[in-house]
């Protein structure tokens, strides 16, 4: 049964065929995988299953989940291997992109609507932490696994051993999903070998899904843990390659030796070197650990810092089977329901050729890499998110916005007429008070304080923006020399900001006019940057009130003029 049926939809063929060619006649969907190995293999086969055609490549190349050839699934009319087809140039915008391969002396051009990435990662067995060389009576946690394996015809192996020592997180933090595997390798090797399993750890991460169950139903087995929070045990290998493993046991507090017949070294999942090449390709955002997705909770569960890329499984992360099986059908029921439209071209920006003098600024600003040369910048109206980052940095105002005052713009419109808080001891003078609202935080923290009926002070002029890195230097110029007693930028959180780094690029501007408004003759506390989330509601009024109070007692703004208001 395809995914489609399983979750109850019809014509799923129809939904995929979306996608017109020049003549007019339609032409069905298709993905791109690059990825070699598990996730790969089963996200190729659901896509094709709910009527998506897949052509899959592994990331250098080799798709090694099914070798040469064709993979035997009813599935199969809708998958086409690229085996030994490298991605050299990726080009154009959310579906439509032209994918080139190198295949030996050959150069193969396709279109695809979407690409996704989904390669496993490899295992870097830590031996060395431990100070150990893989041998005879030291292995890695893999190769342990496949002597496991009822079908490696290994059972033998396991008659000459009497206790099997696990080393998962000894020296380091361990990882949820490598100690699942570990205990369950070590319940297993208890129950069916007949053999004492010892599990020595630090700070063994259980907080996964089932692991707490686990580790009891191992403990009940008989299992040993051999925990060391104060001092790590002391691991030897002697030239024969027997291992001494002296360690503190912490109820008896004395020392203990332990003589493994075999000791287990875990490992750790690291993103594949190719998969660097392939990011940089693709110019997307990576994560601290080199995965490819950046530490955005925007991103989640599989986007990207690029529309139409997605990255999916191990490919942004160590998760579990679990989790990716989940990632599987959720990328498949997204790309089934891509609506049958042309991108709309509201809130997108747009170069005008005119006054721009090809500095590329914007090609370099921009997050989304929605800004392409075409010979001069085009901006892809497909990939473009409206955050107005480029609006901002463009030194020649030659970028414009539809829906966001442009520079030129006096920033400071007639006030607000709301009802303030009634403050003790308020002086006569009202400042008239810009604040720039960042959609995403601000915006939403604004409306839910008023919903709370929190009343602002008078002379407030609210300015909505796509994000806080949209607010340029010349918006906050204008806005203090055109009837603004104060400036206040309101914007997301660093780590919590869609654009990636609108934030930081509208706090250092920020930061910058400051420095530059004493020469004006104007205190720089006219001017603030705050971070906001979308459900500070109540935080939100107390920050208006806190910059509010202060303009009071700084008197109007020598800047402003006088014949304005």
């Amino acid at each position: 049964m395809s995914l489609t049926q399983k979750l109850g939809f019809a014509k799923a063929s129809e939904h995929n065929r979306l996608y017109q060619e020049g003549n007019g006649s339609p032409v069905e969907k298709t993905a791109l995988i690059v990825g070699s190995g598990t996730c790969a293999k089963d996200l190729a086969e659901t896509l094709a299953a709910s009527g998506i055609s897949v052509l899959v490549t592994g990331v250098d190349g080799c798709a090694l989940a099914w070798g040469s050839g064709q993979p035997p699934t009813e599935a199969s009319p809708r998958l086409e291997i690229m085996d030994g087809a490298k991605i050299r140039s990726v080009s154009g915008s959310p579906g439509r992109f032209t994918v080139e391969f190198a295949d030996q002396d050959r150069r193969i051009r396709r279109h695809v609507q979407d690409i996704l990435i989904a390669e496993d990662p490899v295992q870097q067995v830590n031996g060395p932490l431990y100070g150990l060389t893989e041998g005879a009576g030291v292995i890695s946690f893999s190769a342990f696994k496949s002597m496991l394996n009822p079908e490696s015809g290994n059972s033998e192996a396991f008659e000459s051993l009497s206790r099997v020592a696990f080393l998962t997180g000894a020296l380091n933090e361990s990882l949820p999903l490598i100690a699942r595997d570990v205990m369950q390798a070590a319940l297993d090797l208890q129950q069916s070998k007949g053999v004492q399993a010892y599990i020595l750890t630090g700070n063994l991460k259980v907080a996964g899904h089932g692991l707490e169950t686990l580790s009891r139903n191992a403990k009940e087995a008989g299992v040993i843990f051999i925990k060391n929070t104060e001092r790590p045990p002391e691991i030897v290998q002697a030239g024969d390659g027997s291992i001494t493993i002296t360690y503190t046991d912490e109820v008896l507090r004395r020392p203990t030796v332990l003589n493994p017949d075999l000791t287990v070294v875990d490992e750790t999942p690291l993103p594949s070197p190719s998969l660097k090449t392939l990011g940089d390709l693709l110019e997307l955002e990576t994560g601290p650990d080199g995965f490819l997705q950046a530490d955005n909770i925007h991103r989640l569960l599989t986007l990207t810092n690029r529309k139409g890329i997605r990255v999916v499984g191990p490919a942004r992360g160590v998760l579990s089977p679990v989790l990716i099986t989940s990632e599987i059908t959720h990328t498949a029921l997204s790309l089934s329901w891509t609506k049958d439209a042309e991108e709309d071209e509201k809130n997108k920006a747009r170069i005008e050729t005119g006054k721009c003098v090809r500095c590329l600024t914007c090609v370099r600003i921009c997050p989304y890499r929605a800004v392409v040369l075409a010979p001069r910048p085009v901006i892809a109206a497909a990939a473009c998110e409206g955050c107005g980052i480029c609006v901002a940095e463009c030194p020649c105002e030659a970028i414009a916005f539809d829906t966001f005052p442009s520079t030129a713009t006096p920033a400071a419109v007639e006030p607000e007429s709301e009802a303030g808080g009634n403050r003790s001891g308020a002086s006569a003078f009202i400042p008239h008070v810009t604040v720039f609202c960042c959609s995403r935080s601000a915006v939403p923290a604004r409306n839910m304080a008023r919903a709370m009926n929190d009343g602002f002070p008078k002379g407030l002029s609210f300015i909505d923006v796509p994000c806080a890195g949209a607010v340029s230097r010349l918006h906050l110029l204008n806005a203090l020399s055109n009837g603004a007693d104060g400036v206040l930028v309101v914007g997301c959180h660093p780590d919590n900001c869609h654009s990636g780094n609108g934030t930081l690029l509208a706090r250092e501007r920020s930061d910058g006019i400051k420095t530059l408004l004493p020469r004006l003759g104007v205190a720089y506390e006219r001017l603030a940057f705050k971070n906001l989330a979308a459900n500070m509601g109540a935080e939100f009024s107390r920050i208006l009130e806190a910059f509010t109070a202060h303009l009071e007692s700084l008197g109007p703004n020598p800047m402003k003029q006088k014949d304005r208001w």
